[in-house]
Protein backbone atom coordinates (compact mmCIF):
# COMPACT_ATOMS: atom_id res chain seq x y z
CA UNK A 1 0.00 0.00 0.00
CA UNK A 2 2.85 2.20 1.25
CA UNK A 3 4.36 1.69 -2.08
CA UNK A 4 1.95 2.54 -4.40
CA UNK A 5 0.84 5.90 -2.14
CA UNK A 6 4.50 6.51 -3.39
CA UNK A 7 4.18 5.74 -6.84
CA UNK A 8 0.66 8.34 -6.98
CA UNK A 9 2.41 11.01 -5.06
CA UNK A 10 5.32 11.55 -7.76
CA UNK A 11 2.44 11.19 -10.55
CA UNK A 12 0.99 13.99 -9.14
CA UNK A 13 3.19 15.92 -8.47
CA UNK A 14 4.68 15.84 -11.92
CA UNK A 15 0.86 15.81 -13.65
CA UNK A 16 0.12 18.73 -11.44
CA UNK A 17 3.23 21.06 -11.79
CA UNK A 18 2.61 19.94 -15.85
CA UNK A 19 -0.95 21.28 -16.14
CA UNK A 20 -1.35 25.25 -16.17
CA UNK A 21 -3.93 27.66 -16.63
CA UNK A 22 -2.74 28.51 -19.93
CA UNK A 23 -3.80 25.31 -21.37
CA UNK A 24 -7.09 26.34 -22.20
CA UNK A 25 -5.73 29.12 -24.46
CA UNK A 26 -3.71 26.58 -26.50
CA UNK A 27 -6.62 25.54 -29.12
CA UNK A 28 -7.02 29.24 -30.02
CA UNK A 29 -3.07 29.04 -30.77
CA UNK A 30 -3.04 25.59 -32.83
CA UNK A 31 -6.24 25.49 -34.71
CA UNK A 32 -5.46 27.05 -37.97
CA UNK A 33 -2.38 24.15 -38.08
CA UNK A 34 -5.42 21.70 -38.29
CA UNK A 35 -6.67 18.92 -35.37
CA UNK A 36 -4.55 15.62 -37.03
CA UNK A 37 -1.37 17.68 -37.39
CA UNK A 38 -1.67 19.44 -33.56
CA UNK A 39 -1.92 16.32 -32.28
CA UNK A 40 1.52 14.86 -33.91
CA UNK A 41 3.01 17.69 -32.68
CA UNK A 42 1.14 16.80 -29.32
CA UNK A 43 2.92 13.58 -29.69
CA UNK A 44 6.21 14.53 -30.80
CA UNK A 45 6.41 17.42 -27.75
CA UNK A 46 5.26 15.22 -25.42
CA UNK A 47 7.81 12.35 -26.31
CA UNK A 48 11.15 15.11 -26.78
CA UNK A 49 10.34 16.44 -23.09
CA UNK A 50 9.93 12.73 -21.65
CA UNK A 51 13.11 12.18 -22.94
CA UNK A 52 14.52 15.45 -21.82
CA UNK A 53 13.32 14.41 -18.76
CA UNK A 54 14.54 11.14 -17.96
CA UNK A 55 18.05 12.19 -19.10
CA UNK A 56 17.74 14.89 -16.25
CA UNK A 57 16.72 11.88 -13.93
CA UNK A 58 19.93 10.23 -15.09
CA UNK A 59 21.88 13.34 -14.55
CA UNK A 60 20.43 13.82 -11.17
CA UNK A 61 20.66 10.15 -9.90
CA UNK A 62 24.60 10.68 -11.03
CA UNK A 63 24.81 12.98 -7.73
CA UNK A 64 23.60 11.71 -3.79
CA UNK A 65 21.49 13.57 -1.49
CA UNK A 66 19.79 16.85 -2.38
CA UNK A 67 20.93 18.19 -5.29
CA UNK A 68 19.90 20.94 -7.86
CA UNK A 69 20.43 23.09 -11.17
CA UNK A 70 23.45 25.43 -10.02
CA UNK A 71 25.60 21.95 -8.53
CA UNK A 72 24.94 19.69 -11.42
CA UNK A 73 25.41 22.09 -14.01
CA UNK A 74 28.58 23.56 -11.97
CA UNK A 75 30.25 19.86 -11.95
CA UNK A 76 29.46 19.22 -15.14
CA UNK A 77 28.89 22.38 -17.39
CA UNK A 78 31.63 24.36 -15.04
CA UNK A 79 31.07 27.79 -14.47
CA UNK A 80 30.12 29.02 -17.40
CA UNK A 81 27.59 25.97 -17.58
CA UNK A 82 26.46 27.15 -14.35
CA UNK A 83 26.22 31.13 -14.95
CA UNK A 84 24.12 30.60 -17.70
CA UNK A 85 21.59 28.57 -15.58
CA UNK A 86 21.62 31.04 -13.09
CA UNK A 87 20.54 33.78 -15.41
CA UNK A 88 17.79 31.40 -17.44
CA UNK A 89 16.30 29.79 -14.58
CA UNK A 90 15.36 32.89 -12.32
CA UNK A 91 14.28 34.42 -15.32
CA UNK A 92 12.03 31.69 -16.09
CA UNK A 93 10.95 30.53 -12.93
CA UNK A 94 10.73 34.30 -11.60
CA UNK A 95 8.52 35.45 -14.70
CA UNK A 96 5.84 32.37 -14.03
CA UNK A 97 5.37 32.64 -10.03
CA UNK A 98 5.17 36.46 -10.92
CA UNK A 99 2.81 35.48 -13.69
CA UNK A 100 0.80 32.67 -11.25
CA UNK A 101 0.39 36.03 -8.33
CA UNK A 102 -0.86 38.39 -11.11
CA UNK A 103 -3.66 36.01 -12.27
CA UNK A 104 -4.00 34.66 -8.57
CA UNK A 105 -4.65 37.77 -7.75
CA UNK A 106 -7.44 38.16 -10.23
CA UNK A 107 -9.67 34.84 -9.02
CA UNK A 108 -9.61 36.87 -5.72
CA UNK A 109 -10.32 40.09 -6.52
CA UNK A 110 -13.34 38.56 -8.19
CA UNK A 111 -14.23 36.94 -5.00
CA UNK A 112 -14.27 40.13 -3.59
CA UNK A 113 -13.70 44.25 -3.52
CA UNK A 114 -10.05 43.72 -2.96
CA UNK A 115 -7.09 46.04 -3.95
CA UNK A 116 -4.71 44.34 -6.39
CA UNK A 117 -2.27 44.98 -4.24
CA UNK A 118 -3.76 43.21 -1.42
CA UNK A 119 -5.58 40.54 -3.46
CA UNK A 120 -2.14 39.37 -4.48
CA UNK A 121 -1.34 39.67 -1.12
CA UNK A 122 -4.23 36.88 -0.16
CA UNK A 123 -3.22 34.80 -3.25
CA UNK A 124 0.09 33.88 -2.81
CA UNK A 125 0.79 34.31 1.37
CA UNK A 126 -0.90 30.66 1.84
CA UNK A 127 1.30 29.14 -0.61
CA UNK A 128 4.26 30.52 0.92
CA UNK A 129 3.44 29.24 4.41
CA UNK A 130 3.19 25.48 2.65
CA UNK A 131 6.70 26.02 0.73
CA UNK A 132 8.23 26.60 4.13
CA UNK A 133 6.21 23.84 6.25
CA UNK A 134 8.07 21.48 4.04
CA UNK A 135 7.61 18.74 1.43
CA UNK A 136 5.35 16.70 3.19
CA UNK A 137 2.61 19.86 2.91
CA UNK A 138 3.62 20.47 -0.73
CA UNK A 139 2.70 16.83 -1.53
CA UNK A 140 -0.55 17.20 0.22
CA UNK A 141 -2.17 20.42 -1.76
CA UNK A 142 -0.46 18.72 -4.67
CA UNK A 143 -2.56 15.55 -4.70
CA UNK A 144 -5.77 17.68 -3.20
CA UNK A 145 -5.17 20.18 -6.47
CA UNK A 146 -4.04 17.87 -9.09
CA UNK A 147 -7.60 15.41 -8.45
CA UNK A 148 -9.30 18.59 -8.59
CA UNK A 149 -7.93 19.64 -11.95
CA UNK A 150 -9.04 16.56 -13.28
CA UNK A 151 -12.79 16.26 -11.67
CA UNK A 152 -13.48 19.72 -12.81
CA UNK A 153 -12.00 19.31 -16.25
CA UNK A 154 -14.14 16.53 -16.85
CA UNK A 155 -17.18 17.84 -15.34
CA UNK A 156 -16.96 21.30 -17.82
CA UNK A 157 -16.24 19.03 -20.80
CA UNK A 158 -20.06 17.25 -19.72
CA UNK A 159 -21.34 20.24 -19.18
CA UNK A 160 -20.06 22.20 -22.09
CA UNK A 161 -21.48 19.49 -24.59
CA UNK A 162 -24.95 19.24 -22.44
CA UNK A 163 -25.74 22.58 -22.47
CA UNK A 164 -24.50 23.45 -26.18
CA UNK A 165 -26.99 24.70 -28.55
CA UNK A 166 -25.19 23.13 -31.85
CA UNK A 167 -22.26 21.26 -32.69
CA UNK A 168 -19.89 22.28 -35.20
CA UNK A 169 -18.83 20.25 -38.36
CA UNK A 170 -16.90 17.47 -38.30
CA UNK A 171 -14.98 19.20 -40.74
CA UNK A 172 -13.63 21.71 -38.22
CA UNK A 173 -11.35 18.43 -37.57
CA UNK A 174 -10.10 17.99 -41.63
CA UNK A 175 -9.30 21.79 -42.09
CA UNK A 176 -6.50 22.57 -44.65
CA UNK A 177 -2.99 22.21 -42.03
CA UNK A 178 -1.12 25.88 -41.70
CA UNK A 179 2.32 24.22 -41.22
CA UNK A 180 3.46 27.53 -40.54
CA UNK A 181 1.59 28.07 -37.45
CA UNK A 182 2.43 24.39 -36.62
CA UNK A 183 5.67 25.10 -36.42
CA UNK A 184 5.42 28.62 -34.66
CA UNK A 185 3.21 26.74 -31.97
CA UNK A 186 5.72 24.52 -30.96
CA UNK A 187 7.63 27.03 -28.45
CA UNK A 188 4.40 27.34 -26.45
CA UNK A 189 3.57 23.11 -26.94
CA UNK A 190 7.03 23.25 -25.02
CA UNK A 191 5.72 25.28 -22.28
CA UNK A 192 2.89 23.31 -21.90
CA UNK A 193 4.95 20.03 -21.13
CA UNK A 194 7.53 21.61 -18.59
CA UNK A 195 8.09 20.26 -15.28
CA UNK A 196 11.80 19.16 -15.73
CA UNK A 197 12.49 22.04 -12.98
CA UNK A 198 11.02 19.73 -10.04
CA UNK A 199 12.53 16.93 -10.93
CA UNK A 200 15.81 16.79 -8.70
CA UNK A 201 13.57 18.11 -5.75
CA UNK A 202 11.35 14.53 -6.92
CA UNK A 203 14.46 12.39 -6.91
CA UNK A 204 15.11 13.79 -3.03
CA UNK A 205 11.24 13.71 -2.29
CA UNK A 206 10.88 9.83 -3.30
CA UNK A 207 14.51 9.26 -1.64
CA UNK A 208 16.06 8.05 -5.07
CA UNK A 209 13.96 5.21 -5.51
CA UNK A 210 14.30 4.14 -9.65
CA UNK A 211 10.43 2.55 -10.00
CA UNK A 212 8.29 5.86 -8.75
CA UNK A 213 10.99 8.22 -9.80
CA UNK A 214 10.22 6.87 -13.63
CA UNK A 215 6.83 6.26 -13.11
CA UNK A 216 6.10 9.78 -12.13
CA UNK A 217 8.06 11.00 -15.23
CA UNK A 218 6.08 8.49 -17.80
CA UNK A 219 2.87 8.71 -16.84
CA UNK A 220 2.78 12.06 -14.75
CA UNK A 221 3.71 13.55 -18.16
CA UNK A 222 1.33 11.23 -20.29
CA UNK A 223 -1.82 11.82 -18.19
CA UNK A 224 -1.13 15.93 -19.35
CA UNK A 225 -1.25 14.78 -23.22
CA UNK A 226 -4.31 13.05 -22.95
CA UNK A 227 -6.29 16.12 -21.19
CA UNK A 228 -4.45 18.18 -23.97
CA UNK A 229 -5.48 16.15 -26.82
CA UNK A 230 -9.35 16.20 -25.31
CA UNK A 231 -9.66 19.51 -24.96
CA UNK A 232 -8.70 20.30 -28.30
CA UNK A 233 -10.79 17.94 -29.59
CA UNK A 234 -13.43 19.29 -27.49
CA UNK A 235 -13.27 22.79 -28.61
CA UNK A 236 -13.12 22.21 -31.93
CA UNK A 237 -16.21 20.31 -31.66
CA UNK A 238 -17.84 23.69 -30.01
CA UNK A 239 -16.03 26.56 -31.54
CA UNK A 240 -15.77 27.68 -35.22
CA UNK A 241 -12.36 28.06 -36.41
CA UNK A 242 -13.15 30.87 -39.19
CA UNK A 243 -15.56 33.77 -38.76
CA UNK A 244 -15.77 37.03 -36.49
CA UNK A 245 -16.36 34.73 -33.34
CA UNK A 246 -13.77 31.78 -34.62
CA UNK A 247 -10.48 30.83 -33.14
CA UNK A 248 -8.22 32.29 -35.85
CA UNK A 249 -10.31 35.51 -35.39
CA UNK A 250 -9.25 35.12 -31.51
CA UNK A 251 -5.72 34.62 -31.75
CA UNK A 252 -5.50 37.72 -34.43
CA UNK A 253 -7.47 39.93 -32.16
CA UNK A 254 -4.00 40.70 -29.69
CA UNK A 255 -6.15 39.67 -26.65
CA UNK A 256 -5.78 37.09 -24.08
CA UNK A 257 -6.48 33.74 -26.13
CA UNK A 258 -7.75 32.15 -22.66
CA UNK A 259 -9.97 35.01 -21.92
CA UNK A 260 -11.25 35.03 -25.71
CA UNK A 261 -11.95 31.68 -25.45
CA UNK A 262 -13.89 31.37 -22.11
CA UNK A 263 -15.90 34.44 -22.84
CA UNK A 264 -17.16 32.44 -26.38
CA UNK A 265 -17.99 29.83 -24.06
CA UNK A 266 -19.70 31.48 -21.39
CA UNK A 267 -21.83 33.73 -24.39
CA UNK A 268 -23.03 30.11 -26.39
CA UNK A 269 -23.93 28.28 -23.62
CA UNK A 270 -25.57 28.41 -20.15
CA UNK A 271 -23.33 30.63 -18.19
CA UNK A 272 -23.76 29.57 -14.50
CA UNK A 273 -22.28 26.21 -14.80
CA UNK A 274 -19.61 27.33 -17.19
CA UNK A 275 -18.21 29.78 -15.36
CA UNK A 276 -18.13 27.69 -12.32
CA UNK A 277 -15.94 24.95 -13.99
CA UNK A 278 -13.82 27.04 -16.04
CA UNK A 279 -13.13 29.19 -12.25
CA UNK A 280 -12.94 25.82 -10.16
CA UNK A 281 -10.29 24.02 -12.87
CA UNK A 282 -8.44 27.69 -13.30
CA UNK A 283 -7.99 27.98 -9.82
CA UNK A 284 -6.70 24.37 -9.51
CA UNK A 285 -4.66 24.48 -12.37
CA UNK A 286 -3.17 27.47 -11.59
CA UNK A 287 -2.29 27.26 -7.82
CA UNK A 288 -1.14 23.55 -8.69
CA UNK A 289 1.61 24.48 -10.77
CA UNK A 290 2.45 27.40 -8.59
CA UNK A 291 3.04 24.87 -5.81
CA UNK A 292 5.31 22.95 -7.93
CA UNK A 293 7.35 25.80 -9.47
CA UNK A 294 7.94 27.51 -5.76
CA UNK A 295 9.07 23.90 -4.85
CA UNK A 296 11.60 23.90 -7.33
CA UNK A 297 12.75 27.44 -6.96
CA UNK A 298 13.16 27.17 -3.39
CA UNK A 299 15.54 23.70 -3.53
CA UNK A 300 16.86 25.66 -6.56
CA UNK A 301 18.02 28.34 -4.26
CA UNK A 302 18.96 26.41 -1.41
CA UNK A 303 21.16 24.43 -3.64
CA UNK A 304 23.10 27.31 -5.42
CA UNK A 305 23.49 29.53 -2.45
CA UNK A 306 24.30 26.20 0.21
CA UNK A 307 21.33 27.46 2.43
CA UNK A 308 20.42 24.64 5.42
CA UNK A 309 16.89 23.87 5.43
CA UNK A 310 16.38 24.94 9.04
CA UNK A 311 13.98 27.25 10.51
CA UNK A 312 15.81 30.20 9.28
CA UNK A 313 17.41 29.02 6.18
CA UNK A 314 13.90 27.48 5.26
CA UNK A 315 12.78 31.40 6.21
CA UNK A 316 15.56 32.53 3.78
CA UNK A 317 14.53 30.88 1.29
CA UNK A 318 10.82 31.43 1.33
CA UNK A 319 11.32 35.28 1.21
CA UNK A 320 14.04 34.70 -2.01
CA UNK A 321 11.42 32.34 -3.23
CA UNK A 322 8.28 34.37 -3.45
CA UNK A 323 8.88 38.51 -2.38
CA UNK A 324 10.20 39.11 -5.63
CA UNK A 325 7.48 37.74 -7.69
CA UNK A 326 5.16 39.56 -5.49
CA UNK A 327 6.91 42.72 -5.54
CA UNK A 328 6.82 42.82 -9.19
CA UNK A 329 3.36 41.58 -9.95
CA UNK A 330 2.18 44.01 -7.77
CA UNK A 331 4.11 47.01 -9.06
CA UNK A 332 5.53 46.05 -12.67
CA UNK A 333 3.47 43.42 -14.00
CA UNK A 334 3.50 44.11 -17.54
CA UNK A 335 7.09 43.36 -17.61
CA UNK A 336 7.27 39.96 -16.20
CA UNK A 337 3.82 39.60 -18.71
CA UNK A 338 5.58 40.10 -21.45
CA UNK A 339 8.82 37.97 -20.41
CA UNK A 340 6.48 34.83 -20.75
CA UNK A 341 6.60 35.79 -24.31
CA UNK A 342 10.33 34.34 -24.16
CA UNK A 343 8.79 31.11 -21.94
CA UNK A 344 9.16 28.78 -24.53
CA UNK A 345 13.41 29.76 -25.10
CA UNK A 346 14.06 29.49 -21.26
CA UNK A 347 11.72 26.04 -21.43
CA UNK A 348 14.00 25.09 -24.40
CA UNK A 349 17.55 25.88 -22.80
CA UNK A 350 16.29 24.79 -19.32
CA UNK A 351 14.50 21.40 -20.07
CA UNK A 352 15.52 20.14 -23.53
CA UNK A 353 19.48 21.55 -24.20
CA UNK A 354 21.25 21.54 -20.62
CA UNK A 355 19.44 18.15 -19.54
CA UNK A 356 20.96 16.43 -23.29
CA UNK A 357 24.23 18.57 -22.79
CA UNK A 358 24.83 17.31 -19.72
CA UNK A 359 23.73 13.40 -19.94
CA UNK A 360 26.41 13.44 -22.87
CA UNK A 361 28.98 15.09 -21.12
CA UNK A 362 28.30 13.09 -17.85
CA UNK A 363 28.48 9.56 -20.15
CA UNK A 364 31.88 10.73 -21.68
CA UNK A 365 33.56 11.88 -18.33
CA UNK A 366 31.90 9.85 -15.94
CA UNK A 367 34.94 11.08 -13.64
CA UNK A 368 33.35 13.83 -12.98
CA UNK A 369 31.09 12.75 -10.14
CA UNK A 370 33.63 11.08 -8.06
CA UNK A 371 32.82 7.52 -6.87
CA UNK A 372 29.18 7.72 -8.23
CA UNK A 373 27.85 3.90 -8.97
CA UNK A 374 25.48 4.25 -11.97
CA UNK A 375 21.86 4.21 -10.59
CA UNK A 376 20.12 5.04 -13.62
CA UNK A 377 20.98 5.41 -17.48
CA UNK A 378 18.23 6.24 -19.48
CA UNK A 379 17.79 4.21 -22.49
CA UNK A 380 18.18 7.07 -24.73
CA UNK A 381 21.62 7.17 -27.46
CA UNK A 382 23.49 9.76 -28.84
CA UNK A 383 21.69 10.06 -31.85
CA UNK A 384 18.88 10.58 -30.13
CA UNK A 385 20.67 12.75 -27.61
CA UNK A 386 21.67 14.53 -30.56
CA UNK A 387 18.17 14.53 -31.87
CA UNK A 388 16.51 16.24 -28.39
CA UNK A 389 19.53 18.82 -28.80
CA UNK A 390 18.61 19.97 -32.02
CA UNK A 391 15.06 20.05 -31.31
CA UNK A 392 15.55 22.51 -28.51
CA UNK A 393 17.70 24.91 -30.38
CA UNK A 394 14.90 25.31 -32.90
CA UNK A 395 12.60 26.12 -30.25
CA UNK A 396 15.18 28.92 -29.60
CA UNK A 397 15.35 29.71 -32.94
CA UNK A 398 11.29 29.51 -33.61
CA UNK A 399 10.72 31.91 -30.31
CA UNK A 400 13.27 34.15 -31.73
CA UNK A 401 11.22 34.55 -34.93
CA UNK A 402 7.81 35.29 -33.19
CA UNK A 403 9.46 37.89 -31.24
CA UNK A 404 9.50 39.35 -27.74
CA UNK A 405 5.82 40.64 -28.34
CA UNK A 406 4.17 37.11 -27.79
CA UNK A 407 3.50 36.70 -24.49
CA UNK A 408 3.43 32.81 -24.05
CA UNK A 409 1.52 30.63 -21.73
CA UNK A 410 1.76 29.43 -18.24
CA UNK A 411 2.76 26.04 -18.14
Amino acid sequence: MLKNINYFKGVCLITGTCIGAGMIGVPVKTAAAGFYPTIAAFGVVWLVMTCSALLLLEVSLAFSGDINFISMTNTILGKTGRNIAWVIYLLFMYSIMAAYAAGGAALVAKLGAYDPKMATLIFMLPFALIIYLGTTWVAIVNRILTTGIIIFFILLCFSIFGTTRTLQPIENLYIKSDLKVLFMALPVLVTTFSYHEIIPSLKSYLKEKLIPLKLAILLGGFIPLIIYIAWELVILLLVPVFGGNGLISMLSSNKNPSDSLINYLLEYNNKGNILFFISSFLFCALTCSLTGTAWALFDFFADGLAILKNKQGKLILSSLTFIPPIIYAIVFPQGFLKALGLAGAFSAILMIIYPALMAYKLRASRHLVANSPIIYRAPIGKILISIIFLFGVLILILEGMAGVSNFGYLH
